[in-house]
């Protein structure tokens, strides 16, 4: 096939979870043999268009200081539209901006809208949790945009991929016609750069610890919908137990300030670390010295990228049922559940996983990783849902060529 793959960023051009999936799953279908091309952002002191593993990737898509959801649409409709990125059998389209660009781009071809989130949802969430007065009026007043496009994209792509079947139920709670195009594919990681450490004890003192500590990570962006502040007040129960426990937190956000205030107030300053953003290799290198690996989320979880990356490190994974998360850990083991995300809960299911990270459980967690979270694995499943989309172009209902339905047209928000 020949697929054109439009997103937001590529990585590590911009990190994050989407990020990693637009490349992972866009280099495992070119390794495969299908002719991929690939339109992102634009990236200062990058080249336009390069080639990368056999990829052909344009970094061509305008960025303005208008929110990304509204430049990004007409930004992907006008990159399609400007070159010969057409001439292609299909368009891969990450998030509900991009697949709506390349649909009002009518080049005929069937479009799969590769499902990460509902934005719409996570900008509620996101004010729930406290913004500052202006933030907080200009996520009310782009909410009804979000869900417009959300509706449009789920309404007329050929297909919807999503990563998880909590994903799929999202989709269907927003557009429930959407039901015989959603395919579950599933998401993964690279378990040739995520691995265990050969001389784990050696890397503790590397990164400045002895080997008595007991270490938790976690991994995130510090907005509300995370449970971080969940998980500090989970460690202050876990800290009166354990003296030696530490706590490492990875990955930067909005909400940085209050938690070190929260840490702050707890008493936890010598025990809890805010690392803010790291390299890669730096968060790999966590990743494997670290006993346990805490997902304490509170709202949409749609895979869990760090949850795959520290298993396939050996680490492993708490995490609240909320989300994903259980589909992902319940078949490794059950105890690794936070039946409820709050505090108690979250402390109670260390605390067993805790009598778990000896050597045999870590060599299962990674195991586990390879055999079923493997790019090299899970591509399959995305290559066969694309398959399947691929010749239903002749019946794929087209956008009225009057553009973007109005919000009004496609539904309340509320």
């Amino acid at each position: 096939m020949r697929v054109l793959v439009v997103a937001g960023g590529w990585f590590p051009d911009h990190v994050g979870g989407t990020e990693r999936v637009v490349r992972a799953t866009a280099e495992a279908l070119a390794k495969r043999g299908h002719e991929v091309s690939v339109v992102v952002a634009r990236v200062d002191n990058e080249p336009t268009v390069s080639t990368v593993n056999g990829i052909q990737l344009h970094r061509i898509v305008r960025r303005s200081r208008l929110p990304l959801t509204i430049t990004d649409v007409y930004e992907v409709r006008r990159a399609i539209r400007a070159g010969s990125l057409d001439e292609c059998d299909l368009i891969l389209a990450h998030g509900a901006s991009h697949a709506a660009g390349a649909l009002l781009a009518s080049t005929g071809k069937p479009v799969a809208f590769v499902f990460h989130a509902s934005g719409f949802r996570e900008a509620r969430q996101r004010r729930s949790g406290g913004l500052p007065r202006w933030e907080w009026w200009s996520s009310r007043a782009i909410e009804p945009f979000l869900y417009g496009l959300e509706r449009l994209a789920l309404h007329y792509a050929t297909g919807v991929l999503v990563l998880s079947e909590f994903s799929r139920r999202l989709v269907l709670d927003i557009d429930a016609r959407a039901e015989s195009r959603v395919r579950v594919v599933g998401g993964g990681v690279d378990i040739r750069d995520f691995t265990p450490a050969q001389d784990r004890d050696a890397l503790r003192q590397v990164v400045g610890l002895t080997s008595d500590e007991t270490v938790l990570l976690t991994a995130r962006r510090l907005v509300s919908r995370m449970g971080v502040e969940v998980l500090l007040e989970a460690f202050r129960y876990l800290r009166s137990r354990r003296s030696n426990a530490h706590l490492v937190v990875i990955g930067d956000g909005e909400l940085r300030p209050r938690l070190e205030a929260q840490r702050d107030r707890l008493r936890l300053s010598a025990s809890v670390k805010f690392l803010g953003r790291v390299t890669d290799a730096e968060l790999r290198d966590w990743y494997r010295v670290s006993d346990l690996f805490v997902l304490p989320t509170i709202a949409y979880e749609g895979f869990g990228m760090v949850t795959a990356e520290a298993l396939a490190c050996g680490t492993p994974v708490v995490a609240t049922a909320v989300g994903a998360s259980s589909e992902i850990l319940t078949p490794l083991n059950g105890d690794l559940m936070a039946g409820e995300p709050n505090a108690p809960s979250v402390a109670s299911a260390i605390e067993r996983a805790l009598a778990r990270t000896d050597v045999a459980f870590r060599i299962k967690c990674h195991r586990y990783a390879r055999a079923h979270l493997a790019w090299d694995r899970v591509i399959a499943r995305w290559e066969c849902a694309l398959e399947e989309i691929q010749p239903s172009v002749a019946s794929a209902e087209r956008i009225p060529e009057r553009g973007v339905p109005r919000t009004t047209d496609l539904g309340r928000t509320d």
